[in-house]
């Protein structure tokens, strides 16, 4: 049975966390919170899970960042021309299809 946590509905608390990296990108990580009613070593504690994202962008990143959401644009239907004739032409003299020694599997 699990101990009586008296945590209201709609309770929080605010956590800061700070990050430092001298690379550009996205960083993803995982929080684990762990909650106990008190510091008793046999005591049975919930844990609560969040995903974050850092960001770290230089100023010209940031200057150069979108205004509005991309919209891809949609081609019109394009179907080439042929600017070639195909014409049928004569086997090559000596050709026997029999001894054809090409096989397709």
């Amino acid at each position: 049975m699990l101990p009586m946590f008296f945590y209201s509905s709609g309770d929080f608390y605010e956590v800061e966390v700070s990050f430092r990296s001298s690379l550009v990108g996205v960083f993803p990580a995982t929080l684990a919170f762990e909650f106990k009613p008190n510091l008793d070593p046999a005591t049975t504690a919930f844990h609560i899970l969040r995903i974050i994202e850092a960001h770290c962008i230089t100023s010209l990143g940031l200057e150069l960042a979108p205004v509005a959401p991309y919209k891809p644009r949609s081609l019109p239907a394009w179907t080439p021309e042929p600017d070639c004739k195909i014409v049928d032409g004569l086997p090559p003299e000596g050709y026997d299809p029999l001894l054809n020694t090409h096989t397709h599997i």
